[in-house]
């Protein structure tokens, strides 16, 4: 596998011992709650939205017009 990935085994071996001395605290259960109550999605969310109605706007532009 590390010939695979061009990745050294002593690399491999660093990450192994981080994630067991760490991992407790990655995907424990009180790590995610704390982590989904500080992102603040308004702006995200605000974002999404004016892209949306710059979608439509362009969409009903790039359409052919009729023929008179």
């Amino acid at each position: 596998m590390t010939k695979l990935f061009d990745v050294h085994p002593h690399l491999i071996t660093t990450w192994k011992v981080q994630l067991q001395e760490g991992g407790a605290g990655v995907f424990g259960a009180g790590s995610a709650a704390e982590a989904v109550s500080t992102i603040n999605l308004k702006l995200p969310h605000a974002e999404i939205g004016e892209l949306m109605l710059e979608m439509d706007f362009w969409s009903g532009a790039l359409e052919p017009r009729p023929a008179c």
